[in-house]
């Protein structure tokens, strides 16, 4: 049966997230961090997108990304491909690495893109990699310091996210991260996403 093809808007923003075959740990070591960050970032620029959130956790990926003139899948097909080649040679196997392909959701932007970037910024403090908002500043696997000025990637576009929360950096910072110590407190752990995104396309 053919694949079903993606929805796609150029300039629209989407979440992109895939997982490690059977669930397992793909990124449970710094270098293979820092391949899928490196390699995200060349292909992102190649396809003239911006990234506005990021994680990586121990066995999935979660980008947040206006998308630019090319499909996503110019963006993610050479990040997924380059990186599973050098990981099964790193590590000396052979096989799929990835979990079928990776997913795209179409977002809501006005109404549901902070809560969004919120959601996946949060991430390792849900799954109990960091605790708190304090430790998060300083967890380099993830946006958040980079909305810091910490562990900054020279591709995440930090003040197209700041600019909506102050016209002032300082300010925006401290307001955005009240945001992010609301979302510890709130009971919600992403049922938002079941609104606002409008579309999924999985393998």
């Amino acid at each position: 049966m053919p694949r079903t093809g993606r929805l796609y808007f150029p300039g629209a923003c989407y979440h992109l997230i895939g997982r490690g075959l059977e669930k397992r740990f793909i990124f449970e070591h710094a270098v293979d961090k820092r391949d899928m960050l490196a390699r995200f970032g060349i292909h992102l620029r190649k396809t003239g997108g911006q990234c506005l959130a990021w994680a990586l956790m121990s066995n999935h990926y979660h980008f947040l990304i206006r998308a630019g003139s090319n499909p996503l899948g110019k963006l993610m097909a050479p990040v997924l491909g380059g990186f599973a080649g050098s990981y099964n040679r790193r590590y000396q196997r052979t096989g799929y690495v990835f979990q079928n392909r990776f997913t795209s959701i179409l977002c809501d932007e006005e109404n549901y893109l902070l809560e969004l970037v919120r959601y996946i910024d949060l991430n390792p403090v849900r799954a109990g990699l960091v605790e708190g908002v304090e430790s998060l500043g300083h967890y380099p696997w993830t946006g958040h310091a980079g909305l810091l000025n910490r562990y900054c990637q020279d591709w995440h576009s930090t003040d197209d996210v700041l600019s909506r929360f102050a016209a002032d950096r300082r300010k925006a910072v401290r307001k955005y991260v009240e945001f992010i110590q609301a979302g510890i407190r709130s009971t919600d752990s992403g049922e938002f996403l079941m609104e606002g995104l409008v579309r999924s396309h999985k393998s």
